[in-house]
């Protein structure tokens, strides 16, 4: 584990600064604002996955369009490599929400058009 261990330590590295970890309250407030962010991925994700299923009209675009499928995968990829190697640029306020919500859209174009080719037995 020594490899992945940070050597050296620059001020201008700490995107913290001024933040008090060491208080409860501001621990709580930052698990509840993460949890709050990831609730939304996934209710919007999960939201446009049922929405596909019981579409016809977009269960014949996914399963005729695959390539949707790849660019879902290629996306993901991208904006999770971005916002893991690009530290600074994923810690800035407006530009990590956009982030998100990128990585998000792509997450669930791969999502939905993986789930129109299983069957289901959701309304019988």
């Amino acid at each position: 584990m020594e490899a992945f261990r940070r050597t050296q330590y620059r001020e201008e590295d700490d995107l913290t600064e001024g933040t008090d970890w060491t208080d409860g309250r501001t621990r709580r407030h930052f698990i509840s604002k993460v949890l709050v962010i990831i609730g939304f991925q996934m209710a919007f994700t999960a939201g446009c996955t049922v929405g596909v299923l019981f579409w016809p009209l977009a269960i014949n675009m996914f399963q005729k369009e695959k390539y949707l499928m790849y660019i879902g995968a290629g996306g993901m990829f991208v904006g999770s490599s971005v916002i893991f190697c690009c530290r600074r640029l994923s810690r800035k306020v407006p530009i990590n929400y956009f982030l998100l919500f990128v990585y998000t859209i792509f997450t669930t174009m791969m999502v939905c058009s993986t789930t129109v080719y299983y069957q289901t037995n959701l309304c019988k």
